[in-house]
């Protein structure tokens, strides 16, 4: 489903809406394969050029896990990477539970055999960060993400620090580019599509773009799959 992101009229803030566009198209849209792989512009011509993507395995799952604070949401996103794109087919949200509990449960996610091998990404930022550390004792070797209101990513290995801005444009982008498919069946697709809907681009003091749900919104589910998402296209670079 085609989005486009809108200014909202009045805004000083000059906030940003996304906005789903039907197309009629999608009616009967076929899974002709499309070229793969990543844009780039070619320092020669100036022209933008596609980068043949790399062989993808048949494992490649990236689990994105956005925890709670307060009253909010633990999500969890599940993307896969496949040689046609990014596939969510799994999203799962919870709210109340300690922490012990949502580390237990997410453990026994990722000993489920298809996920053998995939790439657990948290949010580590605020509560992330002792959460980080249960999940390293149950040896899940998770991914810590520290979400900034900067503007540029840094980070190596297994410790990042990414702008929100980067986190969220992964997703929308991916979804005007097509690249990336939720599964319309999965529990909780209602729930991300409204989500996105309530996403909003805003200016900060220093001058950087971020975006945040509207007032009395969530975003859980959105920054799950942003993260796993975000992942998932580093990992192909």
């Amino acid at each position: 489903m085609p989005i486009k992101i809108v200014r909202t009229p009045n805004d000083p803030h000059h906030s940003r809406a996304v906005v789903y566009v039907f197309d009629p198209a999608d009616r009967h849209r076929t899974n002709s394969p499309r070229p793969q792989g990543r844009m780039y512009r070619d320092k020669a011509t100036g022209r933008m050029m596609l980068r043949p993507a790399s062989p993808v395995s048949e494992r490649d799952f990236f689990v994105g896990l956005d925890l709670a604070q307060s009253n909010d949401y633990t999500a969890i996103a599940i993307v896969r990477r496949t040689e046609s794109g990014l596939i969510v087919p799994f999203l799962a949200r919870t709210r109340g539970r300690p922490y012990p509990d949502i580390v237990a449960s997410v453990a026994d996610l990722m000993s489920r055999p298809e996920l053998a091998g995939a790439k657990l990404i948290i949010d580590g930022t605020g509560v992330g960060r002792p959460v980080f550390d249960l999940l390293r004792a149950a040896d899940l070797d998770p991914i810590s993400v520290t979400i900034t209101a900067g503007a540029k990513a840094t980070g190596a290995r297994r410790r990042f620090r990414v702008p929100k801005r980067d986190l969220v444009s992964a997703v929308l982008l991916a979804l005007q580019a097509e690249t990336l498919t939720i599964a319309p069946n999965i529990e909780h697709a209602d729930d991300l599509r409204q989500e996105l809907a309530d996403m909003r681009a805003k200016i900060t003091p220093a001058g950087n773009e971020t975006y945040a749900a509207r007032e009395g919104a969530h975003d859980d589910l959105v920054m799950a799959l942003a993260l796993a998402v975000w992942m998932a296209e580093r990992a192909a670079r």
